[in-house]
């Protein structure tokens, strides 16, 4: 895992309902939001990939590319 990502989560660490606020970080500090990070952020979450993927397409400010 990179470690901006994992400096990202440990901001996050113990909350609940905290995806959105992870995505928005994510895009803010590359741009968008790569493929790997979906899974490292199942895995932070325990929540699925296809969760993430439907929140993320939902709202028109996340980027997957």
């Amino acid at each position: 895992m990179d470690q901006w990502l994992s400096e990202i989560f440990k901001s996050y660490k113990n909350q609940p309902n905290v995806l959105i606020g992870v995505l928005q970080k994510i895009q803010d500090k590359i741009g968008y939001i790569p493929e790997d990070s979906i899974e490292q952020i199942s895995k932070f979450l325990k929540i699925s990939r296809s969760k993430i993927f439907g929140v993320a397409s939902f709202y028109s400010q996340f980027k997957f590319t």
